[in-house]
């Protein structure tokens, strides 16, 4: 507006006003006053108000998301188990836990296992006849659960009248730097009366409390980690 007034054609008069230059015309209507107009300088706030309330049900909803249900419930059979761990386990000189397994019903009521097993461990062989490298590793591992007394050779004719004979396969791993033959044992083999051996086993709760063991393990400046080998492999 200061520029504007000086632009006009018309003579215009200009006052000085205590710093503030005025400009004023004589109008049809009267004089008019042009200039810059004093900025009053003051303080500004801004507030932003928000009233809802299902961001406080949304929060609420979030926080029940990430609790942690620490309520145990078992059941008959889990409290069987329990049981049967503290009444059967005992522990050997060497340091290893052992335990008797945990049957839901009496083994007698399993039929044939040992043509299973037989045909399997016989197709086993059958692949070493024609891999060698096959047969040098699978007769490595029979050696080594021999030593470690994880199996031992049976006599038929002093084999006991309930048996479960457990089948097994493996897996050639040849781009694998230490296990190269990976074994896997197949209780889920059915017998002649349609029952396999975890058919009859108690099943028991998952106890491992995965949620304190990584709280504790992260309280600690140093930690250290490994594999554990061969932790179930006698039976």
């Amino acid at each position: 507006t200061s520029l504007f007034a000086k632009m006009k054609k018309n003579p215009l008069t200009e006052l000085s006003v205590i710093m503030n230059p005025k400009l004023i015309k004589l109008e049809y209507c009267g004089y008019v006053v042009s200039g810059s107009v004093d900025q009053v300088a003051g303080d500004r706030f801004h507030c932003g108000l928000i009233l809802d309330d299902d961001l406080n049900k949304t929060l609420k909803h979030f926080w029940e998301i990430e609790s942690v249900d620490v309520e145990c419930t078992g059941n008959t059979e889990e409290s069987l188990c329990e049981d049967h761990f503290v009444h059967t386990h005992k522990r050997y000189k060497d340091g290893r836990y052992v335990v008797s397994m945990a049957l839901s019903r009496d083994p007698s009521c399993s039929g044939n296992s040992k043509d299973m097993a037989v045909r399997q461990l016989n197709s086993l062989w059958k692949r070493g006849s024609r891999d060698s490298e096959y047969l040098s590793l699978h007769t490595d591992f029979l050696r080594e659960y021999e030593d470690l007394g994880h199996l031992e050779r049976v006599v038929e004719s002093s084999e006991p009248p309930t048996q479960y004979n457990m089948p097994h396969h493996d897996f050639l791993r040849p781009d694998k730097l230490t296990t190269k033959l990976r074994v896997v044992f197949i209780a889920s083999s059915p017998t002649t009366t349609g029952l396999s051996l975890n058919d009859i086993l108690m099943k028991g709760d998952v106890i491992e409390e995965v949620f304190q063991t990584i709280s504790r393990f992260r309280r600690h400046k140093f930690a250290f980690t490994t594999d554990i080998q061969k932790c179930i492999g006698r039976s």
